[in-house]
């Protein structure tokens, strides 16, 4: 074919054909060269975008690794904590570390209420810094007036066990719950809302503490309390007493103690039953407490025999209290089921330092008052 084509075109156009060849095949291998080029560049491009997205999402996940690190080594030092004062200055002081809002509220509810009205509210609480070092470990309370929300709050937490935003106002909150009790809820307002998810975790954390430690107040209650009356046990009160003793020998103050015994109470029992024996024991046992001091100590002593100390009180002062406590059981009426039934009580007095100065003393004293109230009639106060 190239002889025929020489032998057509001559020498000349052998080169013209030679070189249009030439030039054709280069074009191609350099047009080739070039696509791959392209794809290449294109696949590299697809792989160093799919490489930052990979490290973006790697420095998120890290991100969200430390944010979990950090919450677990919050819950571990709360969860060490038994005191809830201790546990609420943790928490204002991680809140204020970790995220940004203008106030928050933790709002303590009463257990066993339904609806979570204002009156199960066992108290609110601020959150906002406390500058002043001296007041670190205040608790800041609250009135639910200064909350312009409140009663949505309340509302929307009964119907919901997540995190809920206001409607009227910029608020986020959690209701705290541990199984089916509502025993708290975190508020916040104006939370960033890319912080929503580390709030309900730590918030959630939180909640599980703050059951911790009320059932840790609910033991210390049964270690010290009489499980009938509620007043301090026999072994708690004398703790107590000795340490109000002290006090009064340190600092020159007088202290009184009474001993009070429910006239004829075997009787009752026999009569009317033990429930309405045990009805009587805790309707005196609130009659006591109603008539003195919140700074007096009131303790059931035994049986039907209840123990009073009267802090900075000296024996008139102590006589008229006990005056008082025992007109107050006379002239009230006892109802037990179906039974309507009267109660007197005798007691007796002893006094620091007219007669003595160890806590025995004293209660020795008021004991001997006490049988003499009872030799003498009952329904009566004494001092031997």
């Amino acid at each position: 074919m190239w002889v025929v084509i020489f032998l057509l075109t001559g020498e000349g156009g052998l080169v013209f054909l030679l070189a249009y060849f030439f030039q054709k095949h280069s074009y191609e291998v350099v047009s080739g060269m070039k696509k791959r080029l392209e794809e290449f560049e294109e696949t590299l491009r697809a792989k160093r975008d799919s490489l930052h997205k990979k490290e973006e999402k790697n420095a998120l996940l890290e991100r969200r690794i430390s944010e979990l690190i950090e919450l677990y080594e919050l819950t571990k030092e709360v969860s060490a904590s038994l005191e809830f004062r201790e546990v609420f200055v943790i928490l204002r002081q991680t809140l204020h570390s970790n995220f940004s809002f203008e106030k928050g509220y933790l709002f303590l509810l009463r257990e066993g209420s339904g609806m979570h009205t204002f009156q199960s509210i066992d108290q609110i609480y601020s959150l906002k810094p406390i500058p002043t070092s001296s007041q670190e470990n205040t608790l800041v309370k609250v009135e639910p007036k200064e909350i312009p929300y409140f009663e949505e709050i309340l509302t929307e937490a009964e119907k919901r066990r997540e995190t809920f935003q206001g409607k009227s106002f910029p608020f986020t909150a959690v209701p705290l719950w541990v199984k089916d009790q509502l025993i708290s809820i975190l508020v916040c307002e104006r939370l960033k809302p890319e912080d929503s998810e580390k709030f309900t975790i730590l918030s959630r954390q939180f909640a599980l503490v703050i059951q911790k430690v009320k059932l840790y107040g609910k033991l210390q209650e049964l270690a010290i309390t009489d499980g009938l009356t509620h007043l301090y046990s026999r072994r708690y009160f004398l703790e107590r007493f000795q340490e109000e003793l002290e006090r009064s020998k340190r600092h020159t103050l007088h202290l009184s103690f009474l001993m009070a015994d429910i006239d004829h109470f075997k009787q009752k029992n026999d009569q009317y039953g033990h429930l309405v024996g045990d009805i009587i024991l805790k309707d005196v046992a609130a009659l006591l407490k109603a008539n003195v001091r919140e700074i007096d100590l009131v303790g059931r002593y035994g049986g039907e025999e209840f123990s009073v100390a009267l802090p900075d009180t000296g024996i008139t002062e102590a006589l008229q209290v006990a005056e008082r406590i025992r007109k107050a059981a006379f002239e009230r009426t006892f109802v037990a089921y179906d039974e309507v039934t009267p109660v007197t009580l005798s007691i007796g007095v002893g006094a620091y330092p007219e007669d003595g100065e160890k806590a025995m003393a004293l209660i020795e004293a008021a004991d001997a008052a006490l049988y003499h109230a009872k030799q003498t009639g009952r329904n009566r106060v004494c001092k031997v």
